[in-house]
């Protein structure tokens, strides 16, 4: 009998934490059951097979399926059932055609033996597609790992998927099979660090571009040829009819989201309109403001994913009702901004033998400022860590108020020493003007306004960028900190 064999990646980079934590259960001297999530290409596989490579890995992956309905549901269950033997097949087991195998138990029941005896690594990937969407498996799973696998202290059980509410309802939620929260984890993005690292051979400023258009998404980096620009690649990948990332869009929603069509439409409604409060973004897409627990689902999901993020104004108090949402995930930002207004252009052909009018620079330039204020508030933990005071108390976000004059900054920092931090988000290839202190001094004495208790802290002015070298000394001498993109790649 063989196993899954998996080839050494040398340009495997990042995931120091997720590492550690996996060690750290493989050490213990008892079975265990690792649960895996995070959004499509967020690199779930690479991580489990990179650090499981030298096991005993049998790994078994979920066929792509829509919701079953009905009947479909067994159907859909055979499908699965069907791979996995033929995944059997390759490791060389031989499977009787006599053996009947209409049911999860009956797998379960096949792979037993060794399952009870051997030292390995029953990995599932897509598990939302293994089970179809339905508790079937986990029902049948739950009577052998109860009564005979996890006598086994040599196996560990991994399941990996990409529908963070199928996961947290079938596997978290049950205290049965899954009673160890140390043993699940949830993939994040990138930190500009990591980026850095896996576009090692690029300078900062295409480094910098990749992360407001892509993100820290390592499948999506990973599509960054290292003989092309990032320009060039991006034009050709996004405005080709048959570039990757022209139905990417669609991907996501197939793999990690499937169940309904509000998700996609949530998201376009975003896209659209804005950061929007919950009853309107409700209304926009359901048609009524009073959208009940399937719409919170779908929110809910939504920011799991990392997709969309649920916020309240900084200085309101963390239970109010008054929250906003808006898109944070950067390649759905950068998709619905330069990519789906030409996605009949693009269907047509028209850039396909002339890549020059693609990626228009105008509007790009208009996507890469406002990405870049999201890039730099997202990394406010890498601006506490810059300007020392990592150590302090603080609360972080975007300010708005409705007041006669509009307040709203885009990020605000509320130490805990009675400090405030404003923050202007600047990317630029030209010299910025002393102006942009001036509006800074205009936000403040606004801020002031609305909120008196600002009145009592100290406020301090800060400006990120994305080159230093834009930054005269005029502007400087008006400003409390200056920090520049590079500064949060090191």
């Amino acid at each position: 009998m063989t196993f899954h064999h998996v080839h050494p990646n040398p340009h495997f980079v990042g995931r120091k934490r997720e590492l550690q934590k996996l060690a750290e259960i493989h050490k213990a001297t008892e079975a265990s059951i690792i649960v895996v999530s995070g959004r499509r290409r967020i690199g779930k596989t690479e991580l489990i097979e990179q650090f499981f490579r030298n096991e005993k890995l049998m790994k078994f992956e979920g066929i792509q399926t829509t919701l079953p309905r009905g009947r479909s549901k067994l159907s859909s269950q055979k499908k699965q059932i069907e791979a996995c033997l033929h995944r059997l097949r390759s490791y060389g087991w031989e499977i009787a055609p006599e053996n009947q195998f209409s049911n999860w138990t009956a797998f379960f029941a096949f792979i037993s033996p060794v399952v009870e005896r051997e030292p390995v690594i029953l990995y599932f990937e897509e598990i939302q597609w293994l089970c179809a969407y339905q508790d079937d498996f986990l029902a049948e799973l739950k009577p052998f790992w109860d009564d005979r696998w996890r006598h086994n202290r040599r196996l560990r059980i991994v399941l990996s998927g990409s529908s963070p509410s199928f996961i947290a309802s079938q596997f978290l939620s049950n205290k049965a099979i899954y009673n160890r929260s140390d043993q699940y984890i949830e993939l994040q993005q990138f930190s500009p660090a990591d980026v850095k690292d896996m576009l090692s051979n690029r300078g900062l400023r295409q480094i910098l571009v990749a992360s407001l258009t892509l993100g820290g998404i390592p499948g999506y980096l990973n599509r960054l040829p290292p003989k092309k620009s990032v320009i060039e690649t991006l034009k050709h990948e996004c405005y080709s009819s048959d570039g990757f990332f022209v139905k990417e869009f669609d991907r996501i929603f197939v793999s990690s989201l499937a169940q309904s069509i509000h998700y996609k439409k949530t998201i376009e409604v975003l896209a659209k309109h804005g950061p929007l409060s919950r009853a309107d973004l409700a209304k926009r897409v359901t048609g009524t403001d009073r959208a009940g627990g399937e719409f919170s689902k779908i929110l809910t999901d939504l920011t799991q994913c990392q997709f969309v993020e649920e916020y309240p104004s900084v200085h309101r108090a963390s239970g109010t009702k008054l929250f906003r949402y808006r898109i944070v995930d950067p390649f759905l930002l950068f998709y619905h901004s330069m990519i789906q207004p030409r996605s009949s252009e693009i269907r047509s052909g028209k850039f396909n033998t002339s890549l020059t009018q693609a990626l228009p620079e105008r509007e790009f330039a208009l996507f890469l400022g406002l990405a870049f204020e999201r890039w730099a508030r997202e990394n406010v933990l890498g601006i506490a860590s810059l300007l020392g005071f990592s150590g302090v108390g603080f609360q972080s976000g975007s300010f708005f108020e409705r007041t006669p004059k509009g307040v709203q900054i885009d990020l605000l920092i509320e130490r805990s020493d009675h400090t405030l931090i404003i923050a202007e988000s600047k990317f630029t290839t030209t010299q910025l003007r002393k102006t942009v202190a001036t509006e800074l001094d205009e936000k403040i004495e606004r801020l002031l306004e609305a909120v008196p208790r600002y009145q009592s802290f100290s406020v301090r002015k800060l400006l990120i960028v994305s080159d230093a070298t834009f930054v005269p000394q005029s502007l400087r001498d008006q400003l409390d900190f200056v920090l520049s993109a590079d500064q949060f790649f090191e």
